[in-house]
């Protein structure tokens, strides 16, 4: 509920919600549109009528859809009013989708850097790390110049994956969730409360203070607290200060302490922990990458393997670290590249391990003006017009969706295994939609499904307690405690399964018996 300085209130609902969105309703997303579209489309410029979208790699199908629709109104909302009248012009209007933001990346990059194949036959592998404020990406692929030259090059995308947790600001959020920890005497006698990152768990004793559902007040105290802290995240000025002296920072009480809800507090700050904590988020993070990487260049002997660096948290110095460590430590061959408009400071300098950070093959491919300039950001708007509709220079075939356009199912399905603590894999991303696998035995009501889209959980060591899971219950007349029948899953949508229980040959046809359904 969003209220204004004039006391009006308006409601923002789920964005993706089964009322028709068309409806009237608040979008927030359409409203972006609209302002982008005003300064678009204005007496200064000139009228634009055909607009392409990227989005993140993971999104669904719907929800690509409904973004793609809500730009289409509020863009059309910003033309002259006069042309939107005029049937013969405005038939012309169109937004529709185009690459996903890694891969339009991944293009601009290729030929920032120099990587493009020269000739029929030879192939440029890739992966792409999109270390943004509230996620990281993969995306995996190749170039290659097609042998009738109907387009220059083809990307060829063939994996994808990511860590929905992993980003700038979330790792803001977990440093102070420790900071909050640490100096937890002082939060219980003030009665500060605190809201409980993703991904985190309440330690013991907190539970009157640690809260899950963000109320106002402990997700302001999280929220102030982490700001205060991102000088420790960007190593900007006012780092040292943190360390040399407690932090005095104004928080959020559950009670009035001299007649107000807020308190000052000094809290101590261990600016080496936090760093250490920084770098083991990473550090997985950068796993997660490589196990997908494996993973998709499983089969396929293209090497080196361009890894591209994108998104602004790829800014910390951190990462190349990791990277570097990764790669020095690999059998396979990999080549570095920071991200567009962040090159190394020592990129003029051959490296002297050519697995490492390699500098551009044509210092010209800088040289733009600054309209043109390849950034991090700008990167994927060139690479999105250069694979648009109807132009002959890049073709994109996708193999991270379906024949619908639905994104493959993101999670590995499994349990906790024989010791009942480690995550076991039983049903992997590479099973299709519509296909019925057998998971376990059907010899109860109820059977625990266990869930990650992390793919280090493949090394076969991950802690259960690290993996989401959900009940999944199966009616009493339907308990078999048949050596032969068995609990068989499905998947029917990103985040849906359903399940039935039966005999192996009632699965080989059209399953006609009860079926259950469960949201991931």
């Amino acid at each position: 509920m969003l209220k204004d300085l004039s006391g009006a209130i308006q409601e923002i609902k789920p964005y993706l919600s089964t009322q028709d969105i068309d409806a009237g309703d608040f979008d927030p997303i359409e409203l972006y549109a609209y302002y982008s579209g005003l300064y678009i489309n204005n007496m200064h410029h000139q009228i634009y009528l055909d607009y392409i979208l990227s989005y993140p790699v993971n999104y669904k199908k719907d929800v690509r859809e409904h973004i793609r629709t809500s730009f289409e109104r509020g863009i059309r909302k910003s033309l002259p009013p006069a042309l939107i009248r005029d049937e013969e012009y405005i038939k012309n209007f169109r937004v529709y989708l185009g690459a996903s933001e890694p891969a339009a990346y991944a293009i601009s990059a290729l030929e920032c850097y120099g990587l493009e194949p020269q000739e029929v036959g030879q192939k440029v592998a890739y992966g792409v790390f999109d270390f943004g404020g509230g996620t990281t990406d993969f995306d995996f692929g190749i170039e290659y110049i097609p042998e009738n030259r109907r387009r220059n090059f083809i990307i060829e995308q063939f994996g994808f994956n990511g860590d929905v947790l992993l980003g700038g600001e979330n790792i803001l959020e977990l440093l102070a969730y420790e900071v909050y920890k640490d100096n937890l005497p002082i939060m219980r006698e003030k009665k500060i409360p605190f809201a409980l990152p993703a991904g985190c768990t309440i330690f013991a004793g907190a539970e009157t203070l640690v809260s899950t559902t963000k109320d106002a007040s402990s997700h302001m105290n999280n929220r102030i607290l982490a700001e205060k802290l991102r000088p420790v995240w960007e190593h900007t000025e006012g780092r040292d200060k943190l360390t040399e002296a407690p932090l005095n920072v104004t928080l959020f009480s559950n009670e009035k302490i001299d007649g107000a809800f807020t308190v000052n507090v000094d809290l101590n700050i261990n600016a080496e922990k936090l760093d250490k904590l920084i770098e083991d988020r990473v550090r997985e993070g950068v796993e997660n990458f490589f196990q997908s990487l494996n993973s998709a260049f499983t089969g396929r002997e293209v090497y080196p393997i361009h890894i591209f660096l994108a998104g602004n948290s790829c800014r910390a110095a951190v990462v190349k670290k990791l990277f570097n460590e990764f790669i020095d430590n690999a059998d396979s061959k990999f080549v570095l590249h920071m991200p567009l408009g962040m090159e190394d400071k020592t990129a003029d300098e051959k490296p002297a391990d050519a697995k490492t950070d390699e500098k551009p093959a044509d210092d010209k491919a800088f040289d733009f003006d600054l309209d043109k300039q390849r950034t991090g950001k700008t990167g994927v708007a060139f690479g999105l017009i250069r694979c648009r509709r109807g132009g002959k220079d890049i073709k994109i075939i996708n193999s991270n969706v379906d024949k619908s356009g639905e994104m493959i199912f993101p999670y590995y399905l499994g349990d906790a295994g024989n010791d009942g603590k480690t995550f076991t894999v039983k049903i992997g991303r590479d099973v299709e939609y519509g296909k019925w696998t057998y998971f376990t035995f059907a010899d109860e009501s109820e059977f625990e499904l266990y869930y990650t889209s992390a793919p280090r959980c493949l090394k076969g060591d991950m802690p259960a307690a690290q993996v989401s899971m959900i009940h999944c219950r199966i009616d009493e007349d339907d308990v078999n405690d048949d050596e032969d029948a068995g609990i068989y899953i499905r998947k029917v949508s990103p985040n849906e399964i359903e399940y039935a229980v039966g005999y192996p040959e009632d699965f080989d046809k059209e399953f006609t018996d009860k079926i259950y359904r469960q949201k991931l």
